[in-house]
């Protein structure tokens, strides 16, 4: 079993971060400390860990994280000694035995520090960049796009849940999910939606189900925008005339 540290988060700017930290990276001049800085400035949020006793670099990413150091386990060397970055993926599937370890960028001695990091910075910030897309594409997303867009209308997403709401002005609440609380999934794998209205907490029960459009089997892309008008419809409907008449 992995022994993961998490260390206190290295101040935004480098120059603040704890001086036990900056140790562990070499010192204000050394290998790891260029690093922190080259993936900071990425906007890449590094975070600093101790795993398996080795001080490594943390980018997380979409289905893992993206761990970081040097060929000689250690971050903290000198730039003169540095002889290249490892970078590896490590997956988080649920099941321990479906975990993978994939590394997606190793260094070479020759190459230098500079240029060496800017490619393994470079190979964490691909992924990084792959999640912030598919987050952008997902259902929840493409809903509370057009809500936003074609009626003006703003739907928050859930922080204990996948589900999208909606605050109505004479009270309670929509809840938009696919009837598992979830819409967090690409558009190539719908199905269908649900729209209930909570007068209350959700957890209390009580709701009513104002659309359903759950059907077996995924409907992909083109059945999420065969859907969209009825969803846009029904919430502007409870928006402007109060979820008494519906």
């Amino acid at each position: 079993m992995t022994s993961t540290t998490r260390l206190d988060s290295l101040a935004e700017a480098a120059e603040a971060a704890p001086f036990a930290n900056i140790a562990m990276l070499g010192g204000p001049s050394g290998a790891g400390r260029h690093l922190y800085q080259v993936l900071h400035t990425a906007e890449l949020n590094p975070s600093l860990c101790i795993i398996d006793g080795v001080s490594t670099l943390t980018v997380a990413v979409q289905g893992g994280e993206v761990w970081i150091t040097g060929r000689g386990r250690t971050l903290a060397h000198p730039r003169r000694d540095h002889t290249g970055w490892i970078a590896t993926l490590h997956t988080n599937e649920r099941d321990p035995a479906d975990r993978q370890a994939i590394v997606i960028y190793e260094g070479a001695p020759e190459t230098g520090l500079t240029s060496d990091t800017a490619a393994c910075a470079g190979a964490a910030g691909a992924l990084v960049a792959i999640a912030r897309h598919l987050r952008t594409t997902t259902v929840s997303a493409r809903i509370k796009t057009a809500l936003l867009a074609e009626r003006g209308i703003t739907a928050n997403e859930g922080v204990d849940h996948d589900a999208l709401t909606v605050d109505l002005p004479a009270g309670g609440a929509l809840w938009i999910d696919n009837g598992d609380a979830t819409l967090d999934y690409q558009a190539e794998d719908y199905y269908g939606v649900e729209i209930w209205y909570y007068p209350e907490d959700p957890s209390e029960g009580g709701g009513r189900r104002m659309l359903e459009a759950v059907k077996e089997g995924h409907r992909g892309l083109a059945g999420s925008r065969a859907d969209l008008p009825a969803v846009l419809d029904t919430v502007e409907n409870a928006v402007r005339t109060g979820v008494l008449t519906l």
